[in-house]
């Protein structure tokens, strides 16, 4: 059983580090969104619309 239990501790600690890669990735990319004008915004509206 504690064999079990530890690898269960080391899956969430791989999963607890996914997360934070996943959330330094999503603040990254807010921050360059929000560095973005209203002319850039619509020009990626546009494109994503014509996908």
């Amino acid at each position: 059983m504690s064999e079990f239990i530890k690898t269960l501790f080391e899956e969430k600690e791989k999963l607890d580090e996914i997360c934070h890669i996943e959330e330094q990735q999503r603040k990254k990319i807010q921050k360059h969104l929000d560095t973005l004008t209203d002319d850039q915004i619509g020009k990626c509206h546009l494109r994503i619309k014509y996908y």
